[in-house]
């Protein structure tokens, strides 16, 4: 009669086998994920795109006066045309920052067809504006954040082809 219990487990070997087909599934797959990333961190900043928009919007109609969406300085206290959109923007009324977006990290960034977006009163701007955000076509497809005469904002992929 044998009274020692038996012992069940992995070997070493077994446990090396698993750990090298862990090691090449995610050699095969990790490249995928790259991709996956940058679109989500390109959707990220055409979210906050759209956020700084309505808000700038809304706070017009509200104020009844022009708020202005532009890039912004490095101490965001006031608009840099010349600093581009990847240095972060601002969404302000006359001097006054109603709110301040961070630089944008990482590759990819915005380009727009205007240095500045301003909604009227009405909460309309002088002419459809499309800003570009992420990386540009071929290495992936970007986002347009598309403004109309109205005021409405639009975010749409753009197709490569």
């Amino acid at each position: 009669m044998n009274n020692c219990p038996s012992l069940d487990g992995f070997t070493l070997v077994e446990l090396m086998v698993t750990v090298a087909i862990l090691a090449i599934l995610l050699a095969i797959a990790a490249p995928s994920f790259t991709g996956t990333i940058r679109d989500t961190g390109a959707r990220a900043v055409a979210q906050q795109l759209v956020s700084a928009l309505n808000l700038a919007r809304s706070e017009a109609v509200m104020r009844r006066a022009s708020v202005q969406v532009c890039p912004r300085n490095a101490d965001a206290t006031a608009c840099e045309p010349g600093a581009g959109w990847k240095s972060g923007w601002l969404v302000i009324s006359g001097d006054t920052v109603i709110r301040a977006w961070d630089p944008l990290q990482g590759e990819g960034g915005v380009e727009a067809d205007s240095q500045a977006i301003t909604y009227d009163a009405q909460g309309r701007v002088a002419r459809r504006t499309t800003l570009q955000v992420g990386v540009p076509c071929p290495d992936s497809q970007p986002f347009n954040v598309t403004i109309n005469p109205v005021g409405r904002v639009f975010l749409s992929r753009e197709a490569c082809s």
